[in-house]
């Protein structure tokens, strides 16, 4: 789809309730997380959970399920405020490399 279809898709699973648990079919966290760094390089709210994250990773546990509220706070692509900015963000991402 395009940008604005995705944009408010997302905003849709942002409206549910924080606790709303979300299982992601993949696991690509650890490659959104360094992304997002390069996003908000001192949001301390993605530094707790980033931490978290590889807590887990290195102890051979899943990443999932996340909540609506943690990707709120931490998703660069739900904090976009807008179509564009999200599009920006998606072109970054698709040639992201590390």
């Amino acid at each position: 789809g395009t940008p604005q279809q995705m944009w408010d898709s997302l905003q849709r699973l942002t409206a549910l309730p924080g606790d709303t648990q979300i299982y992601c079919g993949h696991e690509y966290a650890r490659a959104n997380a360094t992304f997002a760094r390069t996003v908000h390089p001192h949001d301390t709210a993605l530094e707790k959970r980033v931490t978290e994250l590889e807590t887990k990773l290195n102890n051979l546990q899943p990443s999932v399920p996340s909540t609506v509220e943690q990707e709120r706070l931490t998703n660069p692509f739900l904090t976009a405020g807008s179509a564009d900015r999200f599009a920006e963000l998606r072109r970054l991402k698709d040639t992201f490399n590390r």
